[in-house]
């Protein structure tokens, strides 16, 4: 659900994960061009720190609300509250195969010291 702090707009999100880029979820809007990508760590932090404040900074910040993670964006065209049922983002969470996130983060880190 969206809302701009006067109207509310129920819409279909799509999570996705590439394991070739461990650090990052894709979150886009059916009928929408537009794609955030948000920070894997920032959830997960929202949805297991004991803080029960904001996280991130700048565009994208998460915060667990009740049982609801909502996301909020902003960008120079405007702000929107995104509200998500915690309890889907977890099992997105637990489906998404990480198991190869390892390897590569170790490879991006071989080539970046290479480039030292």
């Amino acid at each position: 659900m969206a809302g701009d702090g006067i109207s509310h707009l129920e819409v279909v999100s799509f999570w996705g994960f590439n394991p070739e880029d461990p650090w990052v979820i894709c979150l886009s809007f059916e009928d929408q061009s537009a794609v955030w990508i948000i920070g894997l760590e920032l959830v997960t932090a929202a949805l297991t720190d004991p803080y029960q404040g904001l996280h991130g900074y700048a565009d994208v910040q998460a915060e667990v609300s009740g049982e609801n993670l909502l996301l909020h964006l902003d960008s120079h065209e405007g702000y929107c509250q995104l509200k998500f049922p915690s309890a889907q983002v977890e099992e997105f969470l637990n489906e998404i195969d990480t198991s190869n996130a390892q390897m590569v983060i170790g490879q991006k880190l071989d080539e970046f010291l290479e480039t030292l």
